[in-house]
């Protein structure tokens, strides 16, 4: 508790619960608990799989219980459980709007395991990374619920903010319906700094900003409010989340 009132979880710790307020609680084992607890062996297994059902996950490795956290659920360490298989593997269908989400493994409610078969990842700020999972667009109306998705190629990257002659160059990738540039130089309104789509489904802004620090977010589809996963560089939003932050010089 900082200052009285600012509520920060110990960002030099991994293991994390969900406060029941839309954020997260740092966790501590002491005692028996943590000295009985059985080693988690690595992860491994099929990447998931997109279909008509939506996005099958599936973890392989020793664990009691292993859940599916992301962008998708605020990180919620509870809300996706996967189930586990007569072979010991593990694995959940999970359905996904169109976009690109960062997520990992929950194994016995505390170790976060990257997905070692995720075809993408990027730094979670916390010296470790996230893996990367892309949903394409369904192919519109007069799809059957059993026909499986098409899927939009995202073949451009997210990129970290690029300081120009003109502005700052703010870089995402997805596949959306609209993304916006938000942070404190627009007061965070939605509509005050929309993005440009690119034929590889980036989506880009120059912006002028005065010197100093900003921090800021994509909102996308006017309701997900996601983190620059190109950019290391964050502070706490006040929410449990975080911002990402651009310093100007």
């Amino acid at each position: 508790l900082v200052d009285g009132a600012q509520w920060r979880t110990d960002e030099a710790n991994p293991s994390a619960e969900d406060d029941g307020f839309g954020g997260k609680n740092s966790v501590i084992v002491v005692g028996t608990a943590a000295a009985s607890a059985a080693p988690v062996a690595a992860a491994a297994g099929a990447a998931p799989v997109v279909s008509g059902d939506g996005v099958t996950f599936r973890f392989t490795g020793a664990a009691n219980t292993v859940h599916l956290a992301g962008e998708f659920n605020a990180w919620s360490t509870s809300a996706d459980a996967l189930t586990k298989a007569a072979d010991g593997s593990w694995s959940i269908t999970k359905k996904l709007a169109p976009g690109r989400y960062p997520y990992k493994f929950v194994v016995n409610g505390t170790d976060w395991k990257e997905d070692p078969s995720a075809k993408e990842s990027v730094d979670d700020g916390f010296g470790g990374k996230n893996s990367i999972i892309v949903v394409g667009a369904s192919s519109g109306a007069g799809s059957s619920a059993a026909a499986v998705a098409t899927t939009i190629a995202v073949t451009g990257k997210p990129r970290a903010p690029e300081v120009t002659p003109t502005g700052v160059r703010f870089t995402y990738a997805g596949v959306a319906k609209s993304v916006a540039l938000c942070g404190g130089f627009n007061d965070w309104a939605p509509n005050a700094d929309p993005m440009t789509r690119n034929a590889d489904w980036t989506w880009t802004i120059v912006r002028k900003l005065p010197a100093g620090s900003h921090a800021y977010k994509f909102l996308v589809d006017g309701a997900q409010w996601r983190t620059d996963e190109a950019n290391p560089s964050a502070e706490d939003d006040g929410f449990g989340g975080k911002n990402s932050v651009i310093v100007v010089k």
